[in-house]
């Protein structure tokens, strides 16, 4: 399960130097993937599955939350960190 949170535009365009919603219809032009990039998302466990993966890859998050349920140690939380990057292609 994908938990899902809002994140307000003003704060995605600052982040990503985006000026207005044309902008990332132009560098999003995917629906999902436009839609991602106003979600924040949390995943249930300590390692991505590969359903996860997928949905990740497919509507590119803005970012993670990760909460006490992802972490149970330094190793562990560098690759999930390792994978939710690699999933959504994020620099």
């Amino acid at each position: 399960m994908v938990q899902i949170l809002s994140m307000s535009e003003s704060k995605i365009f600052a982040s990503e130097g985006l000026t207005d919603d044309s902008d990332i219809i132009k560098q999003f032009p995917d629906p999902a993937t436009e839609a991602g990039m106003h979600l924040i998302i949390g995943i249930d466990s300590t390692e991505l599955d590969q359903a996860t993966a997928e949905l990740i890859e497919k509507v590119k998050p803005a970012g993670f939350c990760l909460f006490a349920r992802n972490i149970s140690d330094d190793h562990q939380v560098k690759r999930l960190v390792r994978d939710l990057k690699s999933a959504s292609k994020y620099r």
